[in-house]
């Protein structure tokens, strides 16, 4: 008697565990090429949506990092095919941010803004951008040299170009090349060493004595389209 009521024990047991099983429909298996529709991807065979519930209320299976909280999200602000050259970047403007305080390693290095693209430089940091700042040649260009000993060797291309020098001992060797319009500003404890105009007739200088350039100075200075 002990046997058989341990052997009807047993069989509940099994019962109960394999009633608490839930199992996809069959209606959300993957076709042979795994191909699913409704934002839902193959996995083990069924079409489930990734970080929600499947058809049977089971958690559909999580991707990313180790975190279980599903997929992996871009940084706000961050275009989904930006430049590892860029800080983040605004699609609605086309816009490369590199951003030396937020990212000190992107500015203690050569800076080249990537093709196709706007660029706003931040020089924020003492001695950042110091290794050379090369504009897009056709994008439009901001570079800031407020930090302490920031800017060096900068230079504009085809497009619009504006190089803010208010740090201290900031700017040295600034070429506006062949920008259709560009605008070199220095600030009183500013370096300002070395500014090439886009033409000569673009030459300023501030009140401090020091040579800027300016895209008002004349009709000649601001070609731009």
């Amino acid at each position: 008697m002990t046997a058989r009521l341990a052997s009807l024990w047993v069989m509940s047991l099994s019962l109960a565990l394999g009633c608490s099983v839930t199992h996809r429909s069959g209606e959300f298996a993957c076709d042979p090429e795994g191909n699913c529709t409704g934002g839902r991807i193959c996995e083990d065979g069924f079409c489930v949506v990734p970080g929600a519930t499947d058809d049977a209320g089971v958690d559909a299976p999580h991707h990313g990092s180790g975190s279980g909280s599903g997929s992996a999200k871009p940084d706000a602000g961050m275009g989904s095919s930006c430049p590892a050259q860029c800080s983040s970047c605004d699609d609605a403007t086309n816009t490369c941010l590199i951003d030396c305080k937020a990212n000190p390693g992107l500015c203690a290095k050569a800076i080249t803004c990537p093709p196709g693209y706007n660029c706003d430089v931040e020089c924020t940091t003492q001695n950042s951008c110091r290794t050379g700042v090369a504009c897009p040649e056709s994008g439009a260009c901001t570079v800031d040299c407020t930090g302490q000993s920031s800017c060096q060797n900068v230079s504009c291309g085809n497009g619009p170009c504006d190089v803010s020098c208010t740090g201290g001992e900031s700017c040295r060797t600034v070429g506006c090349n062949n920008s259709c319009a560009c605008d070199v500003t220095c600030g009183a404890n500013s370096r300002c060493e070395t500014i090439t105009c886009s033409d000569l007739e673009c030459e300023t200088f501030n009140n401090n004595g020091q040579q800027e350039c300016s895209s008002t100075q004349n009709p000649l200075c601001n070609t731009c389209p």
